[in-house]
């Protein structure tokens, strides 16, 4: 009798505790952290794939807690503002081009130049990077289009055929920020600001004569039915990074902040490998389309890519020259 009567009171036990977890275990989470991201670019891959990756990550391992949202492109807000809107809050979490957000955080493009594996990259420079984007109330999670060092970028003709460094010359080149102009200028090419999206109206109605960029997004924009040379001679590091307002991320609890900050690693971690696929199917598109992928000589391809290196370093110099000199330091071999 006393084992029946110790059986139903532990049953009884068992519902009532259930009853209670079902009723406060759902409302921990009833009105969950909401964070929109807002980006520089179109929401069509193969561009948009690492903001959806990091997406997918936190809200997977958030389990209801955190939940991140598409906010929208630059359709949403202009590339050239949204470093402002992230740092005044507008924007609470953003994907945005280094190049640009260097009018809030001076110094910030230089990462483009990076030099060293990506994990040596973190290891050595996250500190500091942090250090100087919490001073303009930003806070810097990590590269979002990670590649390895010096792999991002490629120069591309629309009609005039390339084959040295010194033919780029008269011609107008597009970038949506100014992370080319001093290799442009170098070139004795003149540059222009134009954003990613505007790229093939403005190829179209040969308001340029070239630009900056990648081949998943020349393919994917269609500039390859408009462009017909590609400098196969790589430059630049990832130049695209999450970053949140300081404020906004100060609130989050330890918990969803060690989440976010694993979801742009495992970012930086997976994205190379898929792009590498990725840029293998673009090239092959590409050629069928008639692109011709150009060769220099080793002399000019060395004399190409130092023009690239020193050009770029001597620009920065003289923007923040302290920041300048020590990430030079952290990220250069």
């Amino acid at each position: 009798m006393q084992s029946r009567t110790g059986l139903l009171f532990s049953v009884v036990i068992f519902i009532f505790v259930s009853l209670i977890l079902s009723v406060f275990k759902p409302a921990a989470f009833a009105n969950p952290v909401t964070l929109k991201l807002f980006t520089f670019l179109p929401d069509i891959p193969p561009e948009n794939v690492p903001i959806h990756m990091f997406m997918d990550k936190v809200n997977q391992k958030a389990a209801g807690q955190l939940v991140v949202q598409y906010g929208g492109g630059p359709d949403a807000i202009a590339p050239q503002d949204l470093a402002g809107a992230t740092q005044k809050g507008v924007v609470s979490l953003a994907c945005h081009i280094m190049s640009l957000a260097d009018a809030v955080v001076p110094g910030a493009r230089v990462i483009i130049h990076n030099e060293l594996p990506l994990k040596e990259f973190r290891a050595r420079a996250q500190d500091y990077i942090q250090g100087m984007f919490n001073e303009a109330g930003l806070y810097y999670l990590g590269l979002s289009h990670a590649v390895e060092p010096q792999t991002f970028n490629n120069l591309f003709s629309i009609k005039k055929p390339i084959t040295k460094p010194e033919d780029f010359a008269g011609l107008t080149m597009a970038s949506p920020s100014p992370l080319a102009f001093p290799l442009y200028r170098a070139l004795n090419a003149n540059p222009v600001f134009i954003p990613l999206h505007n790229y093939f109206v403005a190829a179209e109605r040969g308001v340029i004569g070239g630009f900056v960029g990648t081949v998943g997004l020349v393919v994917q924009t269609g500039l390859h039915r408009v462009t017909k040379y590609v400098v196969d001679h790589n430059i630049h590091s990832s130049p695209d990074i999450f970053m949140m307002n300081l404020e906004a991320w100060k609130k989050l609890p330890k918990n969803l902040q060690d989440i976010m900050t694993e979801a742009a690693i495992e970012v930086e971690q997976e994205y190379p490998s898929y792009r590498k696929k990725e840029v293998l199917e673009y090239r092959k598109k590409m050629k069928e389309a008639g692109v011709e992928f150009v060769k220099f000589s080793p002399a000019d391809a060395k004399r190409f890519l130092d023009l690239n290196r020193d050009a770029s370093w001597a620009a920065e110099m003289k923007n923040s020259p302290e920041r300048v000199a020590k990430l030079k330091e952290l990220i250069t071999k």
